[in-house]
């Protein structure tokens, strides 16, 4: 990180209260564990291609027909 980076982040949460600051280094931590889960786009593009045009689209229709139905509890799940 740049110093001036760190100094633009030190100015920012100087004068907030305690509580705020304790907030900030929560998300932090939060950020420094987190990981991304799956796989990149680029380890992705040897499938390109791979699935006809027809089936991706019927695997569309699908989707979106049963996006509201179920949000995997049994309960209806929100219309997009």
């Amino acid at each position: 990180m740049s110093q001036q980076l760190q100094e633009q982040i030190l100015e920012q949460i100087k004068d907030l209260p305690d509580e705020k600051q304790r907030r900030v280094l929560d998300f932090v931590h939060t950020l420094a564990i987190s990981r991304p889960r799956g796989v990149t786009g680029k380890d992705l593009l040897s499938f390109a291609s791979t699935i006809p045009f027809d089936d991706t689209q019927l695997m569309a229709r699908i989707i979106e027909k049963e996006r509201g139905a179920s949000d995997g509890n049994g309960k209806p799940g929100p219309k997009v």
